[in-house]
């Protein structure tokens, strides 16, 4: 049989205790063989590596004690906080091997990707000391002093952005200057900084200034067409106004004119214009474009010659007449 040998230190003063366990089972330790492995039990599969060794299978932490101890794995470094604490994955298969631990020296937790296999940098996923969470970003931080945040992107990303996705579809919100919710690749509405609009900017609210001074609030919807109709046809304007309140008509082919009406009540009535080309009446002239109600709905006549086209701002009040 091999022989056993235990030796101590030539200068060493210390004492080394092999004490046996309080039980009547049998215990067994494997000291290294040549791959460089402890095992722990009497199973060739239960190894745990010593320098220079491998771990072949799994290795399981598990409270067996019946008792209210949860099994634990613990990483700390000495007294040192320079030296972090983490856990590296995939360094056999990839030369940037996925890492992560506790950054000891700003008590922070990290998911990083980098040539070294440490969490100095190419941080992925980053929670902080106030449990904020920054991804792609190394040091999430508010400018409004908010106290819990998460922060998407750094100065160097071109965009950055939240996707939701559901059975119906994947809406994704984009931060490139301004801020667009889309559906696929189509933006269908945008919040700017001066500028509120849908997707196109057919139709934008955006800040009105006046020789370098702040007005108001301007309302725009001159890239739209909300309406064409032939000449002598009528057009129900349900999509834009179903119900009460006021339009402001703008007619762009024939006479380039502008109108404002109130409706409700079954009433249409005409508030000011820019001629009498723009009318409220069911039976407009042949120069004339008529607005009416029928039928608890808003209707446009083309009494003119050629198709007309509209632009038109809806304020409703309520949803019936």
């Amino acid at each position: 049989m091999a022989k056993v040998k235990i030796q101590g230190h030539a200068s060493g003063t210390g004492v080394l205790t092999v004490t046996a366990p309080n039980t009547s089972t049998d215990r067994t330790l494997t000291l290294p063989d040549g791959t460089g492995t402890l095992a722990l039990t009497t199973d060739d599969d239960d190894k745990l590596p010593l320098t220079g060794g491998t771990l072949t299978n799994t290795l399981t932490v598990q409270n067996n004690v019946s008792s209210n101890t949860d099994p634990s794995l613990i990483l700390s470094g000495s007294s040192n906080a320079s030296q972090d604490s983490y856990i590296q994955m995939g360094a056999m298969f990839t030369s940037n091997p996925l890492a992560m631990g506790m950054d000891n020296s700003s008590n922070t937790f990290k998911i990083c990707r980098n040539s070294s296999g440490n969490i100095s940098s190419g941080e992925h996923v980053v929670i902080n000391s106030s449990g904020n969470v920054g991804i792609g970003q190394a040091t999430p931080s508010s400018a409004n002093s908010i106290p819990t945040f998460l922060h998407i992107g750094n100065s160097s990303t071109t965009q950055s952005s939240i996707i939701l996705e559901d059975d119906e579809s994947k809406w994704e919100m984009i931060n490139n200057g301004d801020i667009a919710f889309r559906i696929g690749g189509t933006a269908h509405f945008r919040v700017g900084s001066d500028q509120i609009q849908n997707g196109t900017g057919v139709y934008k609210i955006n800040a009105l200034t006046t020789a370098g001074t702040t007005a108001g609030w301007n309302f725009d919807s001159s890239g739209a067409t909300n309406i064409s109709i032939t000449s002598g046809a009528s057009a129900a304007i349900t999509t834009s106004l179903n119900g009460s309140g006021m339009i402001l008509a703008n007619d762009t082919s024939l006479t380039g004119e502008t109108a404002i009406f109130l409706t409700g009540g079954g009433q249409m009535d005409l508030i000011g214009g820019t001629s009498n080309s723009i009318v409220a009446s069911d039976g407009p002239n042949s120069s004339q474009i008529g607005f009416y109600v029928s039928g608890g709905k808003a209707y446009v006549k083309n009494g003119m010659s050629g198709t007309l086209s509209l632009n038109m701002q809806t304020f409703r009040t309520r949803s019936g007449q």
